[in-house]
């Protein structure tokens, strides 16, 4: 789906609209040429024409979705913000009289994902193994993220303005500020010696502004909407949240087997 087909001319006008700023208008065309090379590639059509919209399904388009996130890999916020711009094009097209039906009426996608239960082993477990196969550059990067916030002690701010010099493998230690610092767990100093290593050595892939310690992909510096969007990338039902619930379930039930030995001890 490389060579995308030219929107045709009869859907311009949804791209016109002043309440629009510049980069929407942009990112509704990239979209919507990608949405279209799908559609063409399905119905077997170079040029589609209003009655194809009026044809598609409910259905038709539930299979785009899954083919963002399987295919795409497109989490959930990106997905839910596509259905929306495709929400829009029909009532907008709606109100002009050039579409009759609309099959987005009644679709939706759950802006809070179904509450799962996680203990840190099988979380852990399963954010790494999707990592592994995830098999991209970024992947050492997204483990380190993923180990340093379930240590409990870090904050997204935290993990975004940490200096590459804020480490320290030696002691295994990461300073948060000139007086206070943390000390790494074994997985987390691995991952993070890991990281560093490979993104030192690839950093003239571009020209850093300064010595942040997680980049993005074109070397900008990460924010705390990156870090949820690296979380759902692999997992839609794990946030940041999730991530600082199970680590403090974790440490209750810690503190709840030592007070039961020490009970056990006095007796």
């Amino acid at each position: 789906m490389e060579n995308k087909p030219l929107l045709p001319n009869w859907v311009l006008p949804f791209f016109n609209n002043e309440k629009l700023n510049e980069g929407t208008r942009a990112t509704y065309k990239l979209d919507f040429e990608y949405f279209f090379c799908y559609l063409s590639k399905l119905l077997n059509t170079e040029t589609l024409s209003p009655n194809h919209f009026d044809d598609l399904s409910e259905m038709d388009l539930i299979n785009y979705l899954n083919h963002l996130k399987r295919d795409k890999g497109n989490g959930r916020v990106t997905r839910r913000r596509k259905l929306s711009e495709i929400k829009a094009f029909y009532d907008f097209f709606l109100y002009e009289g050039i579409l009759h039906k609309n099959p987005t009426k009644d679709l939706k996608i759950n802006y809070r994902p179904e509450k799962t239960d996680y203990n840190p082993e099988t979380l852990l477990q399963k954010l790494e193994t999707r990592v592994c196969y995830q098999g991209n550059r970024t992947k050492l990067r997204d483990k380190a993220i993923i180990l340093l916030l379930l240590t409990g002690k870090l904050k997204t701010n935290d993990i975004v303005d940490l200096r590459i010099e804020d480490y320290n493998k030696d002691l295994s230690i990461l300073f948060l500020s000139e007086k206070d610092f943390i000390s790494l767990p074994p997985n987390a100093d691995n991952a993070l010696k890991n990281y560093l290593e490979d993104e030192v050595n690839g950093r003239n892939r571009f020209e850093p502004k300064d010595d942040t310690l997680f980049l993005a992909g074109k070397g900008s510096k990460l924010n705390r909407y990156s870090i949820r969007s690296i979380l759902q990338k692999y997992d839609d039902s794990i946030s940041v949240n999730t991530l600082r619930k199970v680590v403090r379930q974790d440490e209750k039930e810690k503190m709840r087997c030592r007070n039961l030995r020490v009970h056990r001890f006095d007796q």
